[in-house]
């Protein structure tokens, strides 16, 4: 997850600011090539696979899929069709769902 989460969440940052300059694209593109070698490799690893740790869906997929959900550039995950894929399944869990609910509540809460 920290090899797949660090460049995505560049990526995320660096379309959040207002700076479109070269230089800052240059750095996107850096990042979108880093995201793309991690992507790739999960994408490899998925390969046979319906979880990224076990044979079953465990916390490992809830944090997995919740940096994934997080993509908002869906060209990042165009050529990536297990982790498109992946990405839905472990989102369409219930227990996926509550998780991410209880975390909201405690989060607005504070």
């Amino acid at each position: 997850m920290n090899t797949i989460e660090f460049p995505l969440l560049a990526i995320m940052f660096l379309d959040w600011s207002s700076d479109h300059s070269a230089g800052a694209n240059a750095q996107r593109k850096r990042f979108v090539e880093w995201a793309h070698r991690h992507l790739a490799s999960l994408e490899r690893w998925l390969d046979g696979r319906e979880f990224v740790a076990t044979g079953t869906f465990t916390v490992a997929d809830i944090l997995m899929s919740l940096v994934l959900s997080e993509v908002n550039d869906d060209s990042l995950l165009k050529p990536y069709d297990r982790v498109r894929n992946y990405r839905e399944r472990c989102k369409s869990r219930p227990a996926w769902r509550r998780t991410i609910e209880a975390y909201c509540a405690r989060v607005e809460a504070a």
